[in-house]
């Protein structure tokens, strides 16, 4: 019996042992992802700021969806929280001005990596990397032109399911692993750069870098050759409330039409359509 018992004791024991190591290797995989250090190069270095240059930031900001996380003032708010995965919080970038220089906002808004180097995590930046240097210098002038206000946030909590996530090496938050992972739609010219700039730094974050489909939170966000049927006034509409022709209920597209899109000239729209519809018809 006494041998039974010791047996039962050294198994009890060794199990324990090996889930403390299991549990050990787990956090510390999870960790390296989330500690991991990016070499970023920032082409923006030094703003000067200007009223023309600001309300460009501030354009840029409303359509390509700052302010959409950040908030109106860009002071930051909580994106998301789940017990079982984290808690995400959007940076107060008022206050985050104070610490970062133009060149650290610069590897964070195209880089998607902090002032040390560390990824950032569910910010779009695959999306802005395609921004161009006076866009990005645009918009690091519309963050300092806003007086500084409101809390610093609490950093990221990164719970099981999360972490979860980056030991099997499919985690789709961390935005530095995705910038290097991005891809562009097609160059169709001169003729349709503006409507194909407008595309990659706006429809890019739910439909994909080459705008072939991509899955979201709520389901398929298809390939934008579906913007070909559209006349120029259906088109017109969509972007402005987010209701596709027949009425039919688009869920995300209405709240990002109508928080961001609603924002861009009736020219963008069009310059946007014409490139999708000429992407289209070259497909």
């Amino acid at each position: 019996m006494k041998g039974l018992w010791r047996i039962g004791a050294i198994t009890t024991g060794g199990l324990v042992g090996l889930a403390a190591i299991a549990a050990a290797l787990f956090f510390g995989l999870s960790q390296s992802v989330i500690e991991k250090r990016y070499d970023r190069q920032a082409r923006v270095t030094q703003v000067t700021i200007t009223p023309d240059l600001v309300a460009q930031g501030q354009h840029l900001s409303l359509t390509r969806g700052c302010s959409g996380c950040h908030g109106k003032d860009l002071r930051g708010r909580l994106s998301w929280e789940d017990k079982a995965i984290g808690r995400q919080f959007a940076a107060n970038l008022t206050l985050r001005a104070k610490t970062y220089s133009d060149a650290d906002f610069d590897r964070a808004i195209r880089g998607g990596v902090d002032r040390h180097g560390k990824a950032l995590w569910d910010m779009p930046a695959p999306m802005y990397a395609n921004l161009t240097d006076e866009g990005t210098a645009a918009v690091i002038a519309y963050i300092r032109s806003l007086p500084a206000g409101g809390e610093d946030h609490p950093p990221n909590r990164f719970g099981l399911g999360w972490r979860w996530e980056m030991v099997r090496d499919a985690e789709p938050h961390s935005s530095a692993r995705l910038v290097d992972e991005r891809k562009v739609p097609v160059d169709l010219g001169t003729e349709f750069a503006a409507g194909r700039y407008i595309a990659m730094t706006t429809c890019s974050e739910c439909h994909g870098g080459m705008l072939e489909g991509h899955m979201t939170g709520e389901g398929l966000a298809p390939d934008l050759v579906v913007a070909a049927v559209y006349s120029d006034a259906e088109f017109l509409q969509l972007m402005r409330t987010g209701t596709p022709t027949g009425g039919r209920k688009l869920g995300l597209m209405a709240q990002v039409a109508q928080g961001r899109f609603s924002h861009f000239s009736d020219e963008e729209i069009a310059q946007l359509h014409a490139y999708l519809s000429a992407r289209a018809e070259k497909q």
